[in-house]
């Protein structure tokens, strides 16, 4: 009444065996199918022996329960996995960075593809971004920070590109309306939003002085 929204806490994730040695439990991300009872659960697991890891766990009851996928979270072990998107039960996207770990011109993110619900996963290949004129590639870092499943299952993944000394990132957008198979990308100033053909969009920023 009143408007106000009331939550139901889920289950225990099972993290560990009795959660012993689990120092933290950060989750990364969280999405559902338009059943709105199948869902994954991205999250950095913090321990006390060891790394961190990421795991993915999977919910058929709307968040009630919780299961781990048996299949390992893909990519080096020092990145960090950031966000998920699914299509359907078993085709998906993960994507994750190594901005904090890698070297400036060399690998520094990564997007994989699951068609089995996350139990095995393939790299894709993205494009490298086409930087401004002036930018030098050998002392940048770029990488994944989000994926996303638009209109007409167009795939989008936004990649920011770190400069040393500059703490303002740029922000590429790359679209693919094959899956993943071709892209085509364009830096990103501001926002932008799609209506439901995918095609037609806009794209907005503030204006910068002068």
């Amino acid at each position: 009444p009143g408007g106000y929204t009331y939550w139901e806490p889920s289950r225990p994730i099972p993290l560990d065996e009795n959660n012993a040695g689990v120092l933290y439990y950060r989750p990364r991300a969280i999405v559902f199918l338009d059943d709105d009872r199948t869902g994954w659960l991205l999250a950095e697991i913090g321990h006390a022996s060891h790394s961190p890891e990421h795991r993915l766990f999977r919910t058929l009851d709307g968040g009630v329960t919780w299961e781990t996928t048996p299949a390992s979270v893909p990519g080096p072990s020092l990145c960090a996995a950031l966000d998920i998107a699914f299509l359907d039960m078993q085709e998906g996207w993960l994507a994750g960075n190594c901005m904090d770990e890698g070297n400036p011109g060399g690998p520094s993110g990564y997007i994989y593809h699951t068609m089995s619900g996350g139990l095995s996963w393939d790299l894709v290949n993205l494009p490298a971004p086409r930087l401004p004129a002036g930018v030098d590639q050998a002392e940048i870092l770029c990488g994944p920070v989000a994926v996303d499943l638009g209109p007409v299952d167009i795939l989008a993944v936004t990649i920011d590109c770190r400069q040393p000394g500059n703490n303002d990132p740029l922000t590429f957008y790359f679209r693919s309306l094959d899956r993943g198979q071709t892209w085509r990308s364009w830096q990103l100033e501001g926002g932008i939003d799609f209506l439901a053909d995918g095609l037609t969009g806009w794209q907005f920023a503030i204006p910068g002085p002068g």
